[in-house]
């Protein structure tokens, strides 16, 4: 993704831990939009197609990233 996305070496970690943990998720060959615009829907770890309860992926990274687990 870095290769993909040079100005990624300047995001702040909390940005770029969520933009990458969502495209991990998502789909890593998508478009910088497509991942932005994902990064705020909450589809892990069913996906979209039932009644379950669905997190946001970056806040899952996010939070393990700030805790260090």
């Amino acid at each position: 993704l870095e290769k993909r996305f040079p100005e990624s070496k300047t995001w702040n970690d909390e940005y770029k831990t969520r933009f990458y943990s969502t495209a991990y998720n998502y789909n890593f060959t998508a478009s910088k939009e497509k991942i932005v615009e994902y990064m705020n829907k909450s589809y892990f770890p069913w996906g979209t197609f039932n009644d379950k309860v669905k997190y946001n992926y970056g806040d899952i990274a996010w939070y393990y990233f700030q805790n260090d687990l």
